[in-house]
């Protein structure tokens, strides 16, 4: 999950532009799975639960906790920031 989201100032529309950087581990996703997974994601994103169990499902994901906001809070940490939370107004 080695992902970064690039910015740029230089034009006036959303200059946020998703970058893979590595490719050890990649796989062609059918048309329902990548709707799924980006359905993870945007789950993830908004801290909606029930979004991210429904996203589960449709991968077919088999989770083995018994507290979906456990799930919720690993989803969170694995694709949340990098840069510690202090740091990030210096960035901005």
């Amino acid at each position: 999950a080695n992902i970064l989201v690039s910015t740029s100032d230089d034009n006036d529309d959303d200059a946020s532009v998703p970058v893979l950087l590595d490719f050890g581990l990649t796989k062609r996703l059918d048309p329902p799975i990548k709707l799924a997974f980006a359905r993870l994601m945007h789950a993830s994103y908004e801290g909606d639960v029930d979004a991210l169990i429904q996203s589960f499902n449709e991968m077919g994901l088999k989770m083995n906790r018994h507290d979906p906001m456990e799930d919720m809070a690993a989803m969170r940490r694995g694709f949340g920031d990098t840069v510690p939370q202090k740091r990030v107004r210096e960035i901005q």
